[in-house]
């Protein structure tokens, strides 16, 4: 871990061989080729992202600490969110060492003065995660790929989410090669979007661990199972899915639900939800973006096959640098997500969610999230789903065919009792939440009484 050495260290050099340069030199050698994304492109393997790692570092020595000609400190510039949010996690042996490495040059780095090795990684990250969110009111630190990957044997909570997550991974040849989609929570204290205003007043009972669970809801497997408890409301059921988009890939479905959607017009602004509504720099979207979109995948001679927005694939074509700028960013929005074709009582509602989604999970708002959040209800769509299936006959006695269908009508059933909750909640509780007043849901009842899970 040498993040810590190279922000605190009054000089450094780099040692390769017998060569020898500084540590102000290399970095600047990178901060330039990071500022050429276009240098070295040609027949590098798909999704590819140029040194990652090296160009976090070499900004974090540059901005993290403000130093005078000797190289004294005198002054840390950014909170333990905005390090985590900037820095893709480097490998460490022991994943405390990641995380106090960081915590050592954060400027609110008193409030985390508890250096405790004897914790579980779990309870390290929860804890730090719990402080950040108490101080920012935020949850949006849940949606970004933060804390390091840990052995097999410690399991963490689902609202931590591990480098293993991150953009962009290692691949086997040491490349940085892009795994998902960029995230959409945007950077600390400046959120690309606002689906919920800040939380006015962050609850006592935010977070609980284990020892502190009533009744046996959420723990009836014994496994550590920390819980966070937050307000907010359903927003959406979703109904109808397209595939993922794997490895930058669009599937012809994706394009064929849009040309038919788009025609009968449905769909009149589809350009905005492949971008996520944003440009690159988290602003409104230009007009050109609506005719590169129409240039690309409503004419050009698709067919219903499938369309690549890889950047290689991109170069092979010779695209004009309009079209090549606008999948780039299409490309870090759909990368490993799913397209939301409709939901169940808003037929005109569609974007972009997790490659986990599936229908039947809730499009939920939750206080202090800055965008919207796909859960699953675990004891309505799962566990009733699951006891009716084993008390079905086998299909020894019961054709598969027949079983499949009643399991398909009894989910029909649940998805339209949960539509009829979600119209109701959303009447009563939608409007007081978007406009930041005292009213909303009553933190005292869950929603819809259940546990949910985050997909």
């Amino acid at each position: 871990m040498v993040v810590q050495e190279i922000a605190l260290v009054k000089q450094a050099t780099v040692h390769c061989g017998s060569k020898v340069v500084s540590w102000l030199d290399f970095s600047d050698v990178i901060s330039l080729y990071g500022s050429r994304k276009d240098i070295g492109l040609e027949g590098v393997e798909s999704g590819h992202g140029p040194g990652q790692g090296a160009l976090a570092l070499s900004f974090l020595s540059n901005n993290a600490l403000r130093k005078d000609a000797r190289g004294n400190i005198l002054e840390r510039r950014w909170s333990v969110e905005v390090l985590f949010a900037l820095l893709p996690m480097f490998e460490a042996r022991v994943p405390h060492d990641a995380i106090f490495a960081i915590l050592s040059i954060a400027s609110d780095s008193a409030e985390f003065n508890d250096v405790d090795y004897s914790q579980s990684p779990a309870d390290l990250f929860t804890r730090v995660l719990k402080k950040t969110a108490r101080k920012t009111r935020s949850l949006d630190m849940m949606f970004r790929s933060w804390a390091p990957d840990v052995p097999g044997d410690h399991r963490l909570p689902s609202f931590i989410a591990p480098a293993s997550r991150h953009t962009y991974t290692r691949n086997t040849e040491k490349l940085d090669q892009r795994h998902g989609a960029d995230g959409l929570v945007g950077p600390p204290r400046r959120p690309i979007y606002a689906a919920t205003p800040p939380l006015a007043n962050f609850p006592s009972e935010w977070l609980s661990l284990p020892r502190r669970f009533r009744g046996t809801w959420g723990c009836l497997d014994g496994a550590y199972r920390p819980t966070i408890h937050a307000r907010g409301v359903v927003y959406a059921v979703i109904s109808e899915l397209g595939e993922a988009c794997e490895n930058g890939t669009i599937p012809g479905g994706w394009i064929s639900a849009w040309r038919e959607k788009g025609l009968r017009g449905e769909m009149p602004e589809l350009w905005r939800a492949v971008v996520a509504g944003r440009s690159h720099d988290g602003n409104a979207p230009p007009n050109w973006y609506r005719r590169a979109f129409q240039e690309v995948f409503a004419g050009g001679g698709l067919g219903d096959g499938e369309l690549s927005v890889n950047l290689p694939d991109r170069m092979k074509h010779k695209r004009p640098t309009y079209l090549t700028t606008h999948l780039d960013r299409v490309s870090a929005c759909v990368w490993g997500r799913r397209f939301l074709i409709s939901t169940l009582e808003r037929p005109g509602y569609y974007g972009l969610v997790p490659r986990g989604a599936e229908p039947g999970d809730m499009i939920c708002l939750l206080e202090g999230c800055s965008v919207p959040v796909v859960f699953r209800g675990k004891r309505v769509a799962e566990l009733v789903l699951r006891a009716l299936q084993r008390a079905l006959p086998q299909p020894e006695s019961l054709q598969a065919t027949v079983k499949e269908s009643i399991i398909s009508s009894l989910r029909h059933v649940v998805l339209q009792a949960l539509s009829g909750f979600v119209k109701g909640n959303v009447r009563k509780h939608l409007r007081p939440l978007f406009l930041g007043t005292a009213g909303g849901p009553n933190p005292s009842r869950p929603t819809c009484g259940m546990h949910w899970k985050q997909c």
